[in-house]
């Protein structure tokens, strides 16, 4: 028979599960003991609320804490549509689901991907026009529910995020995500120079940098100076369950419907790194030989750049600029 205890610790700890033979450091909420009654010595340790995640076996012979993770806040401008914001929802679905609480911060109550979204996501809005009037509502935040980790995602995100932590000298564990190569962001000259700044002084703060890619690991840590070793690489997850729903409903696009006509279909937000116009000068060059047509997914700064491009090369009438489109999987399928 067994019996638990529980206790509260506020320091971090390290364990090496004999699972997974890997460092778990998390900090700051509950530590839920089950207890041997024969030896009085520690046997296993389950996530805290019976949410029923066993870490692993505790060695008998030395006890060791476990601090393990209860709430989670996610943080990031929107979810007005793109890559970034889709894995923010993978994300928060994947932690909801491994019985962690979520709390999804938005600057902007602005939502592409509501129907992907799993209904126990605490969705918190902070009604802000822009990113950095989020300072205070979010330190007040992290005063208030003291979450175990703060997720941020996007550069300026990533930064609110940190400074609100720094003064508050909160002791939530700061994750930054970077999903883009920095350099290349299209920003005035004082904007670029003051944004890399602020990077350069704040992002090595962190108690972890993740990037999305080699790539982009790459060009931050040349951007702002900092050791390559300090950046994790962590791809996008891809595929949520619903995907392949979504992807068996009927697409009505006349140029789908044509099975003899060959259709490129390109999706990813409209700015400088994804290259469209090398893209569009391609297809330019596959119309001489071959009747075709090119469907283009995405928002981004750059669409007026790209729709005008396509005017002067004479092909507008065969490329569709569709814009953000909330289910791009049963286009996907239709190609």
């Amino acid at each position: 028979m067994l019996r638990f205890v529980i206790g509260v610790e506020d320091e971090v700890f390290a364990w090496r599960t004999p699972l997974e033979r890997s460092n778990i450091v998390l900090h700051n909420t509950h530590d839920l003991s089950f207890m041997d009654s024969q030896t009085d010595m520690p046997k296993y340790c389950l996530r805290y609320n019976s949410k029923a995640l066993i870490l692993g076996w505790l060695n008998e012979k030395k006890y060791k804490r476990i601090i393990v993770l209860s709430k989670v806040a996610l943080f990031m401008e929107n979810l007005a549509g793109g890559g970034a914001e889709f894995a923010m929802v993978n994300i928060a679905n994947y932690l909801v689901q491994n019985g962690f609480q979520v709390d999804l911060l938005l600057a902007e109550n602005v939502i592409a991907y509501d129907d992907l979204m799993l209904p126990e996501i605490n969705i918190i809005h902070f009604n802000k026009p822009k990113l950095y009037f989020c300072v205070i509502p979010l330190i007040k935040y992290l005063k208030r529910e003291k979450p175990s980790a703060l997720l941020s995602m996007l550069d300026l995100a990533n930064i609110v995020a940190l400074v609100s932590k720094i003064f508050l000298r909160s002791k939530t564990r700061s994750i930054v995500s970077f999903q883009n190569t920095t350099s290349l962001h299209k920003r005035s000259p004082i904007k670029k120079y003051l944004e890399r700044l602020l990077l350069t002084i704040i992002i090595p703060r962190a108690d972890k940098i993740i990037a999305v890619s080699n790539g982009v690991a790459d060009d931050l840590a040349s951007y702002i100076n900092i050791s390559r070793s300090r950046i994790e690489v962590i791809c996008n997850p891809i595929l949520p369950s619903k995907i392949f729903k979504l992807a068996e409903l009927e697409n009505d696009h006349p140029w789908l419907n044509d099975k003899n006509m060959p259709v490129i279909l390109a999706i990813g937000r409209l700015n400088q790194q994804k290259d469209y116009p090398t893209l569009i000068h391609a297809f330019k060059n596959v119309l001489i030989n071959k009747d075709a047509r090119l469907i283009i997914m995405g928002e981004g700064e750059l669409k007026d750049e790209l729709e005008k491009l396509t005017k002067s090369l004479e092909i507008q009438s065969r490329v569709d600029f569709k814009g953000f489109v909330n289910n791009p999987y049963n286009y996907i399928t239709s190609v």
